[in-house]
């Protein structure tokens, strides 16, 4: 019985450790802007992962967190996005879309895939793998039109 706690305990601790050094050093820009997270991101699966408010907010999104279905809710103008924790799908104004990478919880935060809810709100993704970077930009804001 002894074994089995110290086995699951090691196991715990090592996939913490390749969550953390996978994430380790991911720099998040929002229009060049760095963003700053209380929660890392994390790679999973090939994508990056950041806590949802970070992102959202800094994208001009409204945010809220429904407990009894572990869901996250933004939306921006007149578009609304749903995750649920561990779903494989997501919906854009009622619409489902599927997701490389479920959202999840790490950390007491939730987690979600950060190209994904960064193009649904309309802004270009690049991820550089040399400085492990992503720039998120989003539409320049449009001149008023002259009088």
């Amino acid at each position: 019985m002894r074994s089995k706690w110290w086995l699951s305990l090691c196991l715990v601790v090592l996939c913490c450790g390749v969550l953390w050094a996978q994430g380790a050093g991911i720099t998040v820009l929002v229009n060049g802007a760095p963003v700053n997270f209380d929660q890392p991101p994390i790679i999973v699966g090939g994508s990056v992962l950041v806590p949802m408010r970070g992102v959202f907010e800094r994208l001009g999104a409204d945010v809220v967190w429904v407990p009894d279905q572990r869901l996250v809710r933004a939306t921006h103008g007149d578009t609304s996005i749903e995750l649920q924790l561990g779903a494989s799908t997501a919906r854009i104004n009622g619409q489902e879309h599927p997701l490389t990478t479920a959202a999840m919880s790490v950390g007491g935060r939730t987690m979600v895939p950060l190209r994904f809810i960064s193009q649904a709100l309309g802004a270009d993704v690049r991820w550089s793998p040399s400085s492990r970077t992503v720039a998120i930009i989003t539409a320049p804001a449009q001149a008023p039109p002259p009088v």
